[in-house]
């Protein structure tokens, strides 16, 4: 995406304007496993394509693999190799057959490919290579910090607001000096008959560290979007995906109207994610992903704004606070390069994305000059 390497890249989430509510999970990669094939008791062959036209350095990938009946009893007796090396590679079992073999497991692992590539994935019996973990989480009953080798995250069940504050590490001795993030009241937010129901206004959310290994790390966040008290129906869930020695970050967030009356519908004008930054006007910069490929321009003018829309799925927008710059028809191009917008200063960059922005209509994604 031409970001600096040390940036940290979510999903947001939108909502389709025709339904009154609707659950979302995104994704962080737009990978596609498109070849699957299994022979009892052999090897199984995959292809992973890169879809996006945008080359891959060291990219999470999560999928599920089917297995055969008898294949195996135990996913540490897997391997997956990439073009005939071995990959380090993090396997969890999620379904099994009636005799005990597994049936379905999930494999985390990290991909570089070029754009518009392939490569070809083979998952055999044997003993993946040890995997050097930098994932590293502290935990107590009000705050988990992840640090992952390239950033560090805190996160607080008081007053959620995502990120409370980020680090990223800029020297070799994981020091995370460079703080990028500082508390806020931002994080998700809700607007519903003008009103904004705000995550950081709960007094207490529940948090846990729902999964842990050593290529991927998921922190879990239930909570209420909320006025000014406690009383709100608009419940949520939100996942936060950290990856072993990566500055990318996945998000998936669900919304749900827990109103016990089925009758009262609630009518959405808006899903928010902010997440302000200490990156600053001095230096800043932003860069948008458009049809036609990146574009990048200075933020530091005071006032100073940036975003793309996309209206409906025929008609986005890339326009500043002074002029509007490009348009076009998503829908007709079919391009993967809309849905991501992020900002550098001095100091670092952060980038968020989101999938599937023009089909998941109306969006945008705004940027301001104070960071």
């Amino acid at each position: 995406m031409g970001l600096p390497a040390n940036s940290i890249i979510l999903n947001l989430v939108n909502f389709d304007k025709e339904s009154p509510l609707k659950t979302f999970s995104t994704f962080l990669l737009c990978f596609t496993l498109i070849t699957c094939s299994l022979t009892p008791l052999s090897a199984i062959e995959l292809k992973l394509t890169e879809r996006s036209g945008i080359d891959r350095v060291e990219e999470p990938v999560t999928f599920g693999i089917p297995l055969p009946q008898g294949y195996t009893t135990s996913h540490d007796s897997l391997k997956l190799t990439i073009d005939g090396k071995p990959e380090s590679t993090e396997f969890r079992t999620v379904d099994l057959w009636p005799d005990g073999s597994l049936r379905w497991v999930h494999a985390d692992f990290q991909a570089s490919l070029a754009a518009g590539d392939s490569i070809k994935l083979n998952l055999a019996k044997g003993i993946s290579p040890e995997t050097k973990s930098k994932l590293k989480v502290e935990q107590n009953s009000e705050i988990i910090t992840v640090s992952t080798g390239r950033i560090r995250v805190e996160v607080v069940s008081a007053g959620f607001n995502l990120f409370n504050r980020v680090w990223l590490n800029s020297s070799t001795d994981s020091s995370y000096s460079n703080q990028i993030v500082a508390p806020h009241k931002g994080g998700l937010t809700l607007l519903e008959s003008g009103e904004r129901y705000l995550s950081s206004n709960g007094k207490t959310a529940m948090l846990s560290v729902e999964s842990r290994g050593p290529m991927r790390v998921v922190i879990r966040v239930e909570g209420r979007l909320v006025i000014s008290s406690e009383e709100s129906p608009f419940h949520y869930v939100c996942r936060i995906y950290f990856y072993n020695d990566s500055p990318l970050v996945r998000l998936a967030y669900t919304v749900e109207n827990r109103d016990p009356v089925v009758e009262n519908k609630r009518m959405l004008q808006g899903l928010q994610i902010q997440l302000p930054t200490m990156l600053g006007a001095k230096d800043l910069r932003y860069v948008i992903g458009l049809e036609s490929g990146d574009i990048s321009g200075s933020l530091e003018q005071a006032g100073s704004e940036v975003w793309s829309m996309a209206v409906n799925s025929e008609e986005y927008s890339f326009a500043t606070i002074a002029d509007s710059h490009d348009s076009g028809n998503p829908k007709a191009q079919k391009s993967d390069r809309l849905g991501w917008i992020g900002i550098s200063g001095s100091s670092g960059a952060v980038a968020m994305g989101l999938r599937y922005f023009w089909q998941m209509h109306p969006g945008s994604l705004e940027a301001a000059a104070d960071g």
